[in-house]
C-alpha cells in the first residue's frame, strides 16, 4: 500500500491480491495494524497530504491528486473530518511553524 497508495485500490482488488476473502483480509489486517486495510489506506494517504501542505506549494487539487484522491472535495472532507481542520488551516500553521523556527534560529 505504501507504495501504489496513489493508484484506485479497493477491498476487492486487496482481497484478490492477498488471495483472501473479505472477512479473513479484513480480520487479519485490523490484528497487524489495528485498522481496516481502506482506512489504514486513508490514515496512509492523509499523512502523505500533510507532508506536502507542510513542505510544498502545491495546491489542494495537486495535493489531493498526489496524495491518492480522485476528487478534492472528498479529500477536503476527509481531511478536515480525521484531522480536525482544513487542508488550508493545517498548511497555515505548519507553514507558520516553519518561519517561527527559522525565525528563532537566525
Amino acid at each position: 500500500m505504501h507504495t501504489n497508495y496513489t493508484d484506485d485500490i479497493t477491498i476487492e482488488s486487496l482481497c484478490k491480491l492477498a488471495h483472501l476473502n473479505r472477512t479473513s483480509l479484513n480480520q487479519a489486517f485490523k490484528g497487524q495494524t489495528g485498522l481496516s486495510p481502506i482506512s489504514y489506506l486513508l490514515s496512509y494517504r492523509l499523512k502523505v497530504a500533510c507532508d506536502m501542505l507542510a513542505h510544498t506549494n502545491l495546491n489542494l487539487s495537486e495535493i489531493a491528486e498526489l496524495a491518492g484522491f480522485k476528487y478534492v472535495t472528498y479529500f477536503i472532507k476527509q481531511f478536515s473530518a480525521k484531522i480536525g481542520r482544513s487542508p488550508t488551516e493545517y498548511r497555515r500553521t505548519h507553514m507558520g511553524e516553519k518561519r517561527i523556527a527559522r525565525g528563532s534560529a537566525d
